[in-house]
């Protein structure tokens, strides 16, 4: 095995298994058992593929992760870890092979941590140092100066435990009394206001769910339950529905933690918590918290909704068709979170009636990439709906697997028309097989037009997979005095696709070329060629 491929061989498993270490840890609470699983298997991993190497060396160009010697890392998670270093600034990642475990938990907590938060911090490489990391920079630092520059971790200041949602924080004259080092009095309210009346009913609210928090049986349970109740639709009826919030958090956690109550009362917080949270004014405020919110309260309104089910699917569908871009990747994230709950929900819906509620789910489908979706795509492809076609169709090349893919051709055989949207949306696939088709395509006796072969091109340069070189490299040597005209697009297509995917190989072949005889060829080589100078300097 050459160095190159057990670089890749190493690579992908980690990349893969820090990037389900990341999206655990940004949706489960600290204790929740499938966060501490997720955690236990990713430090299992990466304790045995840095055993094969001295160190895992990565660097971030052009939105890729790239290798050692150039190649752009493949797998699952790759683009997923790519993101979360963008969004920090980071640009280089060296993780050295003696890493200890909690190092890598601090690396994980790092980059699930919100990325301005993480800035006024002074970014990960400061993050690192000031909790002791030795062996992880992303720098040129050696390791040896970085352990002698690596503090010991700081503690931060006592803070109120962020897991008790029966002591939220204190809002109106509370807010002010607390400021003041002293308990809110009768003279910050007065006498009978509707502030005071609130405040009271807060206090009261605390107060059963207090009662519910020490409560282990369930006739007791459901008794304390009926008067939370009462009081969280009473303020939502008065439009304080915020100020019920917190008793749907208490329900959730309940329904949710195993170690914390039986399967009865578990059972039983559910069922509460269904009848508490699904009422529209208190799930929109679910969902606004999901979406708007950072850290812990971000996570604990996506578990909510994970725990609330398919009920509430329908509702998140209606939210993502009209909300923002960050809304939309927010429940987007929500509905892969929920699994196999969502799934059935969202195969119902890219049959819809409506073109658009069947677009947007074919799109969510896609996102999801359950391979058990490929079916219900491949039948929207023969929809007349252009705008759908192509959602399926980009859905089927995200799933990639070997259906999903073989299914997208054998349409573009029977039904000429989508052969450009199955192109560009193979261009979106990151497997050998996408690769394949693409380089078939390419073949002087193919039946496709120069268009398609021109975006089949496109397509191979999109993927950066370095087994897309081979094909263009071919296109680019191509010389024949037939079809002249079309050879020499194809060429100067190749040309700009091999700068996009980089490396020795493509460096080589654009020289070579950037000397010929026609001075567009010529001009495609040497703009690929500056391209990829740009990009190793960045």
């Amino acid at each position: 095995m050459t160095e190159a491929s057990l670089e890749q061989e190493t690579a992908s498993p980690l990349l893969l298994e820090l990037a389900r270490a990341l999206r655990a840890r940004q949706f489960y609470p600290p204790t929740h058992p499938t966060l501490k699983a997720t955690l236990e298997r990713t430090l299992a991993v990466w304790h045995e593929g840095l055993s094969k190497v001295e160190e895992l060396r990565l660097e971030l160009r052009g939105g890729s992760l790239l290798l050692p010697d150039g190649t752009p890392a493949s797998g699952p998670g790759i683009d997923d870890v790519a993101k979360a270093l963008r969004l920090r600034r980071v640009r280089r990642l060296r993780v050295h092979c003696d890493l200890e475990a909690q190092e890598l938990l601090v690396l994980i907590d790092a980059l699930a941590q919100n990325a301005e938060s993480l800035e006024q911090l002074g970014g990960l490489e400061q993050s690192l140092l000031r909790a002791g990391v030795r062996h992880i920079t992303t720098s040129e630092m050696e390791f040896a100066e970085l352990s002698n520059r690596a503090q010991l971790p700081v503690q931060p200041p006592p803070t109120d435990d962020p897991d008790d949602d029966t002591d939220p924080a204190p809002q109106g004259a509370h807010e002010v009394a607390r400021r003041a080092g002293r308990r809110a009095s009768p003279a910050d309210h007065p006498q009978g206001t509707p502030e005071k009346q609130r405040s009271e009913s807060i206090s009261e609210l605390i107060q059963l769910l207090t009662e519910l928090e020490k409560c282990d049986q369930g006739g007791e349970y459901q008794e304390l339950a009926t008067r939370i109740q009462e009081r969280v639709v009473a303020m939502t009826e008065a439009g304080n529905a915020a100020d019920g919030y917190r008793a749907v958090l208490v329900c959730c956690r309940h329904a949710t933690d195993p170690g914390a109550r039986t399967p009865e009362l578990r059972a039983e917080a559910e069922r509460w918590l269904h009848q508490l949270a699904e009422s529209p004014h208190m799930l929109d405020l679910v969902i606004d918290h999901a979406c708007s919110s950072t850290g812990l309260s971000s996570v604990q309104a996506t578990q909510t909704l994970i725990c609330l089910g398919s009920s509430v699917v329908p509702t998140l569908l209606a939210r993502y068709e009209n909300g923002s871009n960050i809304v939309q990747s927010q429940l987007t994230a929500v509905l892969i979170a929920m699994g196999e709950t969502a799934f059935p929900v969202m195969v119902r819906e890219v049959a819809s009636d409506s073109p658009e509620r069947a677009r947007q789910a074919a799109r969510l489908l896609g996102r999801m990439q359950n391979p058990r979706a490929t079916d219900a795509l491949l039948e929207r492809l023969q929809e007349p709906d252009n705008d759908l076609q192509q959602e399926a169709a980009r859905g089927l090349a995200r799933i990639g697997t070997e259906h999903a893919l073989q299914g997208l051709l054998q349409a573009a055989n029977k039904l000429p028309e989508l052969t450009s949207v199955v192109i560009a949306s193979l261009g979106e696939a990151r497997s050998p097989t996408a690769v394949q088709a693409l380089a078939q395509m390419l073949d002087t006796n193919s039946r496709y037009s120069e268009n398609e072969q021109r975006e089949a091109i496109r397509s191979l340069g999109r993927i950066r997979n370095p087994e897309a070189l081979a094909p263009l490299k071919h296109v680019l040597g191509r010389k024949t005095f037939l079809r002249r005209k079309r050879t020499r697009a194809l060429r100067i297509a190749a040309a700009r696709a091999l700068g996009r995917i980089g490396g020795d190989d493509a460096s080589m072949a654009l020289a070579e070329h950037a000397v010929g005889p026609d001075p567009a060829l010529r001009k495609a080589c040497h703009e690929s060629l500056e391209r990829m100078s740009r990009a190793e300097t960045r």
